[in-house]
Protein backbone atom coordinates (compact mmCIF):
# COMPACT_ATOMS: atom_id res chain seq x y z
CA UNK A 1 0.00 0.00 0.00
CA UNK A 2 1.23 3.71 -0.97
CA UNK A 3 -0.44 6.66 -0.15
CA UNK A 4 -2.90 8.60 -2.59
CA UNK A 5 -1.92 11.63 -3.92
CA UNK A 6 -5.20 12.89 -4.27
CA UNK A 7 -5.68 12.49 -0.36
CA UNK A 8 -7.56 15.97 0.36
CA UNK A 9 -6.21 15.12 4.19
CA UNK A 10 -2.66 15.45 6.11
CA UNK A 11 -0.19 14.05 4.02
CA UNK A 12 0.42 10.51 5.74
CA UNK A 13 3.95 9.99 6.97
CA UNK A 14 4.47 6.40 5.77
CA UNK A 15 5.91 5.95 2.50
CA UNK A 16 5.00 2.51 2.33
CA UNK A 17 2.94 -0.30 4.09
CA UNK A 18 3.41 -3.65 3.43
CA UNK A 19 1.11 -6.16 4.64
CA UNK A 20 2.47 -10.29 4.83
CA UNK A 21 0.03 -12.91 5.64
CA UNK A 22 0.92 -15.32 8.18
CA UNK A 23 -1.23 -18.31 8.86
CA UNK A 24 0.23 -18.99 12.69
CA UNK A 25 1.68 -17.25 15.43
CA UNK A 26 5.19 -19.02 15.85
CA UNK A 27 6.14 -18.07 12.16
CA UNK A 28 5.13 -14.17 12.80
CA UNK A 29 6.95 -14.12 15.76
CA UNK A 30 9.91 -15.55 14.15
CA UNK A 31 9.62 -13.17 11.55
CA UNK A 32 9.45 -9.97 13.93
CA UNK A 33 12.45 -11.10 16.05
CA UNK A 34 14.34 -11.18 12.82
CA UNK A 35 13.37 -8.12 12.23
CA UNK A 36 11.91 -8.99 9.29
CA UNK A 37 8.57 -7.45 10.21
CA UNK A 38 7.68 -4.07 12.02
CA UNK A 39 4.97 -4.66 13.88
CA UNK A 40 2.57 -8.10 14.56
CA UNK A 41 -1.20 -7.30 13.92
CA UNK A 42 -1.99 -10.90 15.24
CA UNK A 43 -4.04 -10.39 18.86
CA UNK A 44 -1.68 -11.90 21.85
CA UNK A 45 -3.63 -13.17 25.11
CA UNK A 46 -2.10 -13.02 28.56
CA UNK A 47 -0.30 -15.93 28.12
CA UNK A 48 1.38 -15.25 24.16
CA UNK A 49 2.02 -11.81 26.21
CA UNK A 50 3.99 -13.68 29.30
CA UNK A 51 5.78 -15.86 26.63
CA UNK A 52 7.27 -13.16 24.41
CA UNK A 53 8.22 -11.56 27.42
CA UNK A 54 11.43 -14.41 26.83
CA UNK A 55 13.84 -11.44 25.55
CA UNK A 56 14.12 -7.76 26.27
CA UNK A 57 13.24 -6.81 22.68
CA UNK A 58 10.12 -8.86 22.11
CA UNK A 59 9.67 -7.29 26.12
CA UNK A 60 9.50 -3.50 24.82
CA UNK A 61 7.74 -4.32 21.60
CA UNK A 62 4.31 -6.02 23.38
CA UNK A 63 1.75 -2.61 23.22
CA UNK A 64 -1.49 -4.03 25.13
CA UNK A 65 -5.20 -2.55 24.13
CA UNK A 66 -8.61 -3.08 25.95
CA UNK A 67 -10.55 -5.07 24.00
CA UNK A 68 -14.65 -4.86 23.71
CA UNK A 69 -15.49 -8.25 24.34
CA UNK A 70 -16.65 -9.09 28.30
CA UNK A 71 -16.53 -12.25 30.33
CA UNK A 72 -19.87 -12.24 32.34
CA UNK A 73 -22.40 -14.72 33.61
CA UNK A 74 -25.84 -14.99 32.23
CA UNK A 75 -28.58 -15.60 35.26
CA UNK A 76 -31.06 -18.16 34.69
CA UNK A 77 -33.97 -16.83 37.12
CA UNK A 78 -34.58 -20.30 38.46
CA UNK A 79 -35.57 -20.12 42.11
CA UNK A 80 -33.78 -18.60 44.19
CA UNK A 81 -31.87 -16.07 41.52
CA UNK A 82 -35.28 -14.95 40.65
CA UNK A 83 -34.91 -12.93 44.38
CA UNK A 84 -32.75 -9.60 44.15
CA UNK A 85 -31.44 -9.65 47.38
CA UNK A 86 -29.93 -13.20 46.31
CA UNK A 87 -28.40 -11.45 43.32
CA UNK A 88 -27.26 -8.58 45.22
CA UNK A 89 -25.61 -10.59 47.43
CA UNK A 90 -23.78 -12.33 45.39
CA UNK A 91 -22.99 -10.05 43.29
CA UNK A 92 -21.20 -8.32 46.56
CA UNK A 93 -19.59 -11.45 47.52
CA UNK A 94 -17.27 -12.07 44.59
CA UNK A 95 -13.67 -10.41 44.75
CA UNK A 96 -13.24 -9.37 41.03
CA UNK A 97 -9.67 -8.67 41.53
CA UNK A 98 -8.46 -11.67 43.14
CA UNK A 99 -10.44 -13.58 40.20
CA UNK A 100 -8.63 -11.86 37.82
CA UNK A 101 -5.24 -12.26 39.97
CA UNK A 102 -5.43 -15.93 39.29
CA UNK A 103 -6.31 -15.93 36.25
CA UNK A 104 -3.57 -13.76 35.32
CA UNK A 105 -0.81 -15.35 36.88
CA UNK A 106 -0.83 -13.13 39.64
CA UNK A 107 -1.71 -9.84 41.29
CA UNK A 108 0.05 -7.04 39.26
CA UNK A 109 -0.62 -9.07 35.67
CA UNK A 110 -2.57 -6.96 33.32
CA UNK A 111 -3.77 -9.56 31.54
CA UNK A 112 -7.44 -9.01 32.54
CA UNK A 113 -9.27 -5.90 33.76
CA UNK A 114 -12.08 -5.79 36.42
CA UNK A 115 -15.49 -5.08 35.12
CA UNK A 116 -16.81 -2.73 38.07
CA UNK A 117 -20.44 -1.81 36.70
CA UNK A 118 -22.36 -4.10 34.58
CA UNK A 119 -22.03 -4.38 30.49
CA UNK A 120 -19.96 -1.80 28.49
CA UNK A 121 -15.76 -2.21 28.55
CA UNK A 122 -14.77 1.11 29.93
CA UNK A 123 -12.53 1.17 25.89
CA UNK A 124 -16.40 1.56 24.44
CA UNK A 125 -15.87 5.37 23.54
CA UNK A 126 -19.15 6.15 24.05
CA UNK A 127 -21.74 7.76 26.58
CA UNK A 128 -18.83 7.75 29.27
CA UNK A 129 -19.69 11.11 30.53
CA UNK A 130 -22.99 9.49 31.53
CA UNK A 131 -21.69 6.43 32.77
CA UNK A 132 -19.42 7.61 34.94
CA UNK A 133 -22.11 8.21 37.42
CA UNK A 134 -23.38 4.71 37.57
CA UNK A 135 -22.73 3.82 41.13
CA UNK A 136 -21.03 -0.33 41.07
CA UNK A 137 -21.80 -2.73 43.73
CA UNK A 138 -18.44 -3.20 45.64
CA UNK A 139 -16.82 -6.57 46.65
CA UNK A 140 -18.28 -6.21 50.31
CA UNK A 141 -18.58 -9.25 51.95
CA UNK A 142 -20.29 -8.13 55.34
CA UNK A 143 -23.14 -6.68 53.22
CA UNK A 144 -23.86 -9.62 50.89
CA UNK A 145 -24.43 -11.40 54.04
CA UNK A 146 -26.96 -8.33 55.04
CA UNK A 147 -28.25 -8.30 51.65
CA UNK A 148 -28.72 -12.09 51.69
CA UNK A 149 -30.34 -12.13 55.26
CA UNK A 150 -33.25 -10.19 53.37
CA UNK A 151 -34.32 -12.99 51.39
CA UNK A 152 -36.97 -15.68 52.14
CA UNK A 153 -34.08 -17.86 51.04
CA UNK A 154 -31.65 -16.75 53.66
CA UNK A 155 -31.92 -20.16 55.43
CA UNK A 156 -32.28 -22.35 52.70
CA UNK A 157 -30.05 -21.25 49.72
CA UNK A 158 -28.84 -23.86 47.32
CA UNK A 159 -27.04 -23.06 44.08
CA UNK A 160 -25.40 -24.53 41.28
CA UNK A 161 -22.72 -22.32 39.67
CA UNK A 162 -20.05 -22.53 37.17
CA UNK A 163 -17.13 -21.14 39.05
CA UNK A 164 -15.98 -18.64 41.92
CA UNK A 165 -17.94 -21.13 44.30
CA UNK A 166 -14.94 -20.71 47.19
CA UNK A 167 -15.81 -17.13 47.28
CA UNK A 168 -19.43 -17.61 48.08
CA UNK A 169 -18.36 -20.72 50.29
CA UNK A 170 -16.37 -18.42 51.97
CA UNK A 171 -18.00 -15.06 51.81
CA UNK A 172 -21.90 -16.18 52.29
CA UNK A 173 -21.64 -19.51 53.75
CA UNK A 174 -22.97 -21.58 50.81
CA UNK A 175 -22.17 -25.21 50.88
CA UNK A 176 -24.29 -26.69 48.23
CA UNK A 177 -22.54 -25.51 45.12
CA UNK A 178 -22.36 -27.63 41.85
CA UNK A 179 -20.50 -27.07 39.03
CA UNK A 180 -22.15 -28.60 35.65
CA UNK A 181 -19.36 -29.49 32.94
CA UNK A 182 -21.25 -31.67 31.21
CA UNK A 183 -22.79 -30.54 27.77
CA UNK A 184 -26.16 -29.11 27.51
CA UNK A 185 -27.87 -29.99 23.45
CA UNK A 186 -30.13 -27.35 24.20
CA UNK A 187 -30.54 -23.82 25.54
CA UNK A 188 -34.35 -23.91 25.91
CA UNK A 189 -34.65 -27.09 27.08
CA UNK A 190 -31.92 -27.43 30.39
CA UNK A 191 -31.29 -30.83 31.40
CA UNK A 192 -31.32 -29.32 35.27
CA UNK A 193 -31.84 -26.08 36.85
CA UNK A 194 -29.06 -23.41 35.72
CA UNK A 195 -28.62 -20.31 37.57
CA UNK A 196 -24.98 -19.04 36.58
CA UNK A 197 -23.58 -19.91 32.86
CA UNK A 198 -20.20 -18.49 31.63
CA UNK A 199 -21.08 -15.92 28.68
CA UNK A 200 -18.70 -13.93 26.29
CA UNK A 201 -20.25 -11.25 25.05
CA UNK A 202 -18.67 -8.89 22.11
CA UNK A 203 -19.88 -6.47 19.56
CA UNK A 204 -18.39 -5.43 16.46
CA UNK A 205 -19.84 -1.72 17.03
CA UNK A 206 -19.74 1.18 19.44
CA UNK A 207 -23.33 1.47 19.51
CA UNK A 208 -24.26 1.23 23.41
CA UNK A 209 -27.84 0.93 22.75
CA UNK A 210 -27.12 -1.72 20.73
CA UNK A 211 -24.46 -3.55 23.08
CA UNK A 212 -26.55 -3.51 26.25
CA UNK A 213 -30.14 -4.40 24.49
CA UNK A 214 -28.59 -7.85 23.17
CA UNK A 215 -29.55 -9.07 26.85
CA UNK A 216 -32.16 -6.82 27.98
CA UNK A 217 -35.10 -8.29 25.28
CA UNK A 218 -34.74 -11.41 27.15
CA UNK A 219 -36.07 -9.67 30.72
CA UNK A 220 -39.69 -11.36 30.71
CA UNK A 221 -42.20 -12.12 33.24
CA UNK A 222 -41.08 -15.33 34.47
CA UNK A 223 -43.52 -18.40 33.95
CA UNK A 224 -46.03 -19.88 36.99
CA UNK A 225 -44.12 -22.98 36.51
CA UNK A 226 -40.30 -23.26 36.34
CA UNK A 227 -40.81 -26.76 34.26
CA UNK A 228 -41.13 -24.41 31.42
CA UNK A 229 -38.29 -22.03 32.13
CA UNK A 230 -35.42 -22.18 30.38
CA UNK A 231 -31.41 -21.01 30.54
CA UNK A 232 -32.90 -17.79 28.27
CA UNK A 233 -35.39 -16.71 31.09
CA UNK A 234 -33.32 -13.71 32.54
CA UNK A 235 -34.40 -11.55 35.43
CA UNK A 236 -37.59 -9.84 34.97
CA UNK A 237 -36.48 -6.07 35.65
CA UNK A 238 -39.46 -4.16 34.27
CA UNK A 239 -38.50 -0.92 35.07
CA UNK A 240 -34.79 -1.65 33.18
CA UNK A 241 -37.00 -2.79 30.19
CA UNK A 242 -39.03 0.54 30.18
CA UNK A 243 -35.43 2.83 30.59
CA UNK A 244 -33.85 0.99 27.86
CA UNK A 245 -37.67 1.48 25.61
CA UNK A 246 -37.41 5.25 26.69
CA UNK A 247 -33.52 5.28 25.35
CA UNK A 248 -34.40 3.92 22.11
CA UNK A 249 -36.78 6.83 21.52
CA UNK A 250 -34.70 9.38 21.61
CA UNK A 251 -32.79 11.23 18.43
CA UNK A 252 -30.53 13.19 20.88
CA UNK A 253 -27.35 11.49 21.49
CA UNK A 254 -26.42 13.31 24.56
CA UNK A 255 -30.47 12.42 25.86
CA UNK A 256 -30.09 8.55 24.77
CA UNK A 257 -27.17 8.23 26.49
CA UNK A 258 -28.69 9.56 29.47
CA UNK A 259 -31.07 7.67 29.39
CA UNK A 260 -28.69 4.32 29.19
CA UNK A 261 -26.94 5.54 32.27
CA UNK A 262 -30.01 5.05 34.40
CA UNK A 263 -30.56 2.33 32.69
CA UNK A 264 -27.62 0.60 33.50
CA UNK A 265 -27.90 1.93 36.86
CA UNK A 266 -30.99 0.01 37.13
CA UNK A 267 -28.72 -3.49 35.32
CA UNK A 268 -26.08 -2.73 38.03
CA UNK A 269 -28.19 -2.50 41.22
CA UNK A 270 -30.45 -5.24 40.13
CA UNK A 271 -27.62 -7.58 38.79
CA UNK A 272 -29.24 -8.53 36.14
CA UNK A 273 -26.31 -10.12 34.92
CA UNK A 274 -22.61 -11.15 36.69
CA UNK A 275 -20.53 -8.99 34.99
CA UNK A 276 -16.94 -10.09 35.52
CA UNK A 277 -13.99 -8.70 33.28
CA UNK A 278 -12.38 -7.67 29.72
CA UNK A 279 -9.51 -9.07 28.56
CA UNK A 280 -6.45 -7.14 27.64
CA UNK A 281 -4.62 -8.33 24.15
CA UNK A 282 -1.62 -7.39 23.08
CA UNK A 283 -0.03 -6.92 19.94
CA UNK A 284 4.02 -6.77 19.13
CA UNK A 285 5.36 -3.20 17.59
CA UNK A 286 9.04 -2.87 16.92
CA UNK A 287 10.12 0.20 19.51
CA UNK A 288 11.05 2.28 16.05
CA UNK A 289 7.14 2.68 14.72
CA UNK A 290 5.80 5.38 16.24
CA UNK A 291 1.93 6.56 16.67
CA UNK A 292 0.62 3.25 15.45
CA UNK A 293 -3.07 2.63 16.75
CA UNK A 294 -5.12 -0.11 14.53
CA UNK A 295 -8.65 -1.18 14.67
CA UNK A 296 -9.22 -4.84 14.38
CA UNK A 297 -11.95 -5.85 12.03
CA UNK A 298 -13.40 -8.29 13.67
CA UNK A 299 -13.48 -7.18 17.00
CA UNK A 300 -11.83 -3.78 17.47
CA UNK A 301 -8.84 -2.69 20.22
CA UNK A 302 -7.57 0.78 20.74
CA UNK A 303 -4.31 1.38 21.83
CA UNK A 304 -3.92 2.63 25.48
CA UNK A 305 -1.01 4.69 24.90
CA UNK A 306 -1.83 8.29 23.11
CA UNK A 307 -4.14 6.96 19.78
CA UNK A 308 -2.51 8.41 16.80
CA UNK A 309 -4.32 8.38 13.34
CA UNK A 310 -2.67 6.36 10.47
CA UNK A 311 -1.70 9.40 8.69
CA UNK A 312 0.92 9.94 11.57
CA UNK A 313 2.37 6.89 12.17
CA UNK A 314 5.89 6.85 11.21
CA UNK A 315 8.95 4.86 11.49
CA UNK A 316 12.28 5.78 12.80
CA UNK A 317 16.01 4.34 11.29
CA UNK A 318 17.04 1.61 13.27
Amino acid sequence: MVPNPHWAGKKPELSKIVVTLMSDYSTALSAFENKEADAVMMPLGPEDAQAAESSEFLKASLKPAVGYDLEHMLISAFKPMEDVNVRRAIAMAIDKQALVDVLGGGAGQTGFTVLDYHHIPGSVPTCNEQFAKVAPLKYDPEAAKAELAKSPYADQLAIQAQVLQKMLQDNLGMKNIIIHQEPMADYTKPTYPTHFWPNSQGEHTMDVYSYMNNLVPLSQPLPADEKQMTMLNLPYVPELVAKMKEAGEQTDPVKMCEKLAEAQQLWVDNVFSLDLFVGTTYRLQAPWVQNLNLYGPARPSISEEDGKFITETYILKH
